[in-house]
């Protein structure tokens, strides 16, 4: 299941999570985040992996800084990731059946 970047739309399995918590932003994507607060550190938890997503987007992963979207499900994305905590599978699960209802 699928969550999106809050800045630029792009999904993002959930399980990745897990990857780039063991080995960080730099050995997930290979590129270091511009901004120092968005690398995860190798090692790190799922929960510290998904923080960082959620509040720097693409660039926590490794992957060149994105863009700002006027795309809905990165508005949703940034609106409603903080309400579900760590429930990342309740978030994906709820953003698949907005797409199934034609909401996304």
């Amino acid at each position: 299941m699928d969550i999106y970047c809050p800045r630029c739309a792009e999904p993002m399995d959930i399980t990745e999570f897990h990857t780039l918590g063991e080995v960080g932003s730099i050995g997930f994507g290979g590129i270091i985040p511009e901004t120092p607060e968005a690398n995860v550190p190798e090692g790190s938890s799922y929960n510290t992996a998904k923080d960082a997503f959620l509040s720097y987007g693409c660039e926590a992963l490794g992957l060149p800084k994105c863009e700002k979207s006027d795309d809905p499900k990165a508005y949703i994305m940034s609106a409603v990731g903080d309400l579900f905590g760590d429930d990342l599978d309740g978030l994906a699960a709820d953003l698949e059946d907005f797409e199934a209802l034609g909401l996304l």
